[in-house]
């Protein structure tokens, strides 16, 4: 009974922590993204004022 009761709680908490992973690595993907987006975007625009 009590290691069932373990068990459950394990598979809870290394679920979350699977869950929180995945939505941090989400988050810094796209994060990165935009960022580089941005700074093509600016290097693009920065060019183009050169002309």
């Amino acid at each position: 009974m009590i290691r069932a009761y373990f068990d459950l709680k394990y598979k809870v908490f290394a679920n979350s922590v699977n869950l929180s992973f995945f939505m941090d690595f989400y988050l810094y993907s796209v994060l990165s993204f935009y960022f580089q987006n941005t700074i093509w975007y600016y290097y693009l625009y920065s060019c183009s004022k050169l002309y």
